[in-house]
């Protein structure tokens, strides 16, 4: 089996973990940014404890999505034994 039909099919599946999980953190940390800093009323305040806000869920989104990726990947790489790349 040439290697690259077997780089291809995992770097499109690590990309599509990585833009998913990009995804899901943006949305959740505006959501959840907007949701406490509505009733701030300071603008700087505001600004402020959003970013702040964001990025902390951002962070934490990307960590727990990274744990189950990997345990995942771990599963599918238990189903599907590696393959050798050596001659024989």
């Amino acid at each position: 089996m040439n290697p690259k039909e077997i780089l291809t099919p995992k770097l499109l599946c690590h990309l599509t973990g990585i833009l998913l999980a990009m995804l899901l953190a943006a949305l959740l940390g505006n959501f959840i940014a907007e949701f406490t800093t509505r009733q701030i009323e300071n603008d700087l305040a505001r600004f402020g404890a959003g970013i702040f806000i964001g990025l902390l869920v951002g962070i934490s989104v990307g960590f727990f999505v990274k744990r189950i990726w990997e345990q995942v990947l771990l599963l599918f790489s238990k189903a599907q034994p590696e393959q050798n790349f050596t001659k024989p």
